[in-house]
C-alpha cells in the first residue's frame, strides 16, 4: 500500500528561520535552533531545510546548520543550500541527513549530479525545482538569479530524471508564502512520472492537501504551519479522516 508524506519545509537565513512570498519579502519568523526542536518534539515524520543563501552566495553547506540538526533532531532530514560537490554531500551525510535536496546544481552543474546519484544512490538524491505559469505554460525558475529560464519544465523533469534522482520537489513560485493552495492545474502541465513527484508552494488548510495528495507522493508546506491555526496534527487528522494512507 502507497503511504503519502506530509513534510514541513523550514527556510534558514543567517541562522533565522524566514518566509517569503514569491520568493521576495523575507521575514524573519523564529530561531532556527528553537523551531526545528518543536517539530522535533511534534515527531513530524521528515523535515526539509533549505539554506536559501548559500547559492545565491555562492557558499557551501552550513556546518554550524548541520551541527544542529544532528545534534538536536531525531526525524529524518532532508538538508539542501550550496551542494554542489560530492564532497558537500559527504558531509551533510555525516552529519546525519538522510538525502540532500539539490536545486541550482540541477542547472549549473547537472554531470556533479548524476556523479552523486553513481556515488550515494538515487534514494540520497532529491531535485528540486522552482517554476512560474506564463503564457499558460510552466517554465523553470533560477531563484538565484530571480527569472525565468524559458525552458519548460516538463522538459526540464525529463532532463532531471535522466540524472537518477530519486524524487522531485515541484515549488510554484507566484504560489510560494501566499496561502492560496496548491498549483491544482500543475498536472496538466506536465503529465505523469515513474519519479515520484513532491507538490509545494501555496498550503494554507489540511483540506489544501486533500485536493491533490493523490496526484503526488507527498506535499509540502511550510507558511501553514507558521501562520494559520493548523498544525502537523491537525493535517494528519484530515487525511485519515479522508481514507488517505499516510506514514
Amino acid at each position: 500500500m502507497i503511504t503519502k508524506r506530509i513534510i514541513p519545509v523550514v527556510l534558514v537565513r543567517q541562522y533565522q528561520i524566514v518566509k517569503s512570498r514569491g520568493f521576495e519579502d523575507y521575514r524573519v519568523v523564529g530561531n532556527f535552533e528553537q523551531t526545528v526542536s518543536v517539530y522535533n518534539k511534534r515527531k513530524v515524520d521528515e523535515l526539509l531545510i533549505l539554506d536559501i543563501e548559500a547559492s545565491k552566495n555562492n557558499s557551501s553547506p552550513s556546518s554550524n546548520i548541520l551541527n544542529i540538526l544532528s545534534r538536536d533532531l531525531d526525524v529524518p532530514i532532508t538538508y539542501g543550500g550550496g551542494i554542489n560537490g560530492i564532497d558537500h554531500i559527504s558531509e551533510c551525510l555525516s552529519f546525519g541527513c538522510d538525502r540532500v535536496s539539490i536545486n541550482t546544481a540541477l542547472i549549473k552543474n547537472p554531470e556533479m549530479v548524476k556523479e552523486a546519484v553513481s556515488v550515494f544512490g538515487s534514494q540520497c538524491i532529491v531535485g528540486s525545482i522552482d517554476y512560474i505559469i506564463k503564457n499558460e505554460t510552466a517554465f523553470v525558475f533560477d531563484h538565484v538569479n530571480h527569472c525565468d529560464l524559458n525552458l519548460k519544465l516538463s522538459e526540464f523533469i525529463d532532463l532531471v530524471i535522466a540524472l537518477g534522482v530519486g524524487e522531485i520537489i515541484l515549488t510554484n513560485v507566484d504560489r510560494e508564502g501566499m496561502l492560496c493552495g496548491y498549483d491544482e492545474q500543475l498536472p496538466q502541465y506536465i503529465g505523469k512520472y515513474d519519479t515520484p513527484l513532491l507538490i509545494n508552494g501555496g498550503c494554507s488548510k489540511p483540506s489544501d492537501i486533500v485536493k491533490v495528495i493523490s496526484e503526488y507522493q507527498g506535499c509540502c508546506a511550510s507558511s501553514m504551519y507558521l501562520y494559520t491555526k493548523y498544525g502537523y496534527r491537525d493535517v494528519k487528522k484530515e487525511l485519515e479522516s479522508s481514507n488517505i494512507h499516510i506514514r
